[in-house]
């Protein structure tokens, strides 16, 4: 993945909801997580469903996790897999990890269950877009790999 910024989650739910919809459209989902918890989603009968890992994306998790690749053609299956992923807005148990692939390479991953060190986005998410998501307070902050760096240090230390 070309990284250009990492973000800062305040409301996962709202952040995957906004990345689908401005993803939405010849674009791919894959979700990551234990293979219990994907069989309760039933995201294997959503249309179009594959098991990956496929190019472009790479498995973030251990060997035990299983990833589901969804096609992401509109929004309509924007706010199905949004439904399944983060139902009332809070993203379910077990998922480990999300990407989203549109123009060939992954635009938006969100490892580790969205932990705040582990969210980034790529080059077709414009900044504007971005700086919407801190005003609606749904991410506090996005940085470059050098600005994430110390911030993600910082804020560790207290």
């Amino acid at each position: 993945m070309n990284q250009v910024y990492w973000l800062d989650p305040l409301n996962p739910g709202d952040l995957l909801e906004a990345m689908l919809r401005l993803l939405a459209g010849h674009a791919r989902v894959a979700v990551e997580g234990d293979a219990t918890s994907l069989a309760a989603l039933q995201l294997h009968s959503i249309d179009g469903a594959s098991y990956g890992p496929v190019e472009p994306f790479m498995s973030e998790n251990d060997a035990d996790s299983v990833m589901v690749v969804l096609r992401l053609d509109d929004l309509e299956q924007a706010r199905l897999i949004h439904g399944k992923l983060a139902p009332g807005g809070k993203l379910v148990p077990g998922v480990a990890a999300i990407q989203l692939e549109r123009g060939g390479s992954v635009q938006f991953l969100a490892g580790d269950c969205f932990h705040r060190e582990c969210v980034s986005v790529g080059p077709l998410v414009p900044v504007e877009f971005l700086r919407g998501l801190v005003r609606s307070a749904v991410i506090a902050g996005f940085y470059t790999k050098a600005e994430a760096l110390q911030h993600f240090s910082r804020s560790e230390r207290g």
